[in-house]
């Protein structure tokens, strides 16, 4: 699962709905290659080096996905919070809309 479609998954659960993550904004994915044996690991954006290994072909990003789902990852409660403050506004927008409806039709 590659980390858009894992997104796309848990962004309800992680109060995410309106927000995406992006390299190299939110995390930084680095693979090396040392005498022909790969390496990778992600740096998050909260400054956190998570280790990847290796499955097969393939690198496992499940340490990734547990360090966003943890209390130590502050990227993901900075946009939890913008998540939270962006929705209080738009029912703030929304009421005042819905009051000046309700005044034009009074008058």
């Amino acid at each position: 699962m590659t980390i858009d479609e894992w997104h796309d998954k848990n962004k309800q659960s992680l109060s995410l709905d309106n927000l995406k993550l992006d390299e190299p904004d939110n995390y930084k994915l680095v693979i090396t290659n040392t005498n022909g044996k790969l390496n990778a690991s992600i740096t998050c954006q909260c400054g956190s080096l998570i280790k990847l290994f290796r499955n097969r072909t393939y690198f496992q990003l499940s340490n990734f996905y547990n360090h966003l789902k943890s209390d130590k990852c502050t990227m993901i409660k900075s946009k939890q919070q913008q998540t939270s403050s962006d929705d209080r506004h738009n029912n703030q927008n929304n009421n005042n809309n819905q009051n000046d409806t309700n005044d034009n039709q009074q008058q």
